[in-house]
């Protein structure tokens, strides 16, 4: 029974680390590309806004 918890455990531990290790990815992805359209400028609010409710 206890080697059932040790193992549970180990397997658990290492989905934690993979989600883990795939956040830090997208994190440093997103950081990239925010900062891509940063050096381009800022959009407009209108412009934003017509982005977000327009079809």
């Amino acid at each position: 029974m206890e080697i059932v918890k040790f193992v549970s455990f180990v397997v658990r531990l290492g989905l934690l680390l993979a989600l883990v290790g795939q956040l830090k990815f997208c994190t440093l992805m997103m950081m990239g590309l925010a900062s891509e359209k940063s050096q381009k400028g800022i959009m407009s609010y209108s412009k934003y806004t017509k982005q977000l409710t327009g079809r």
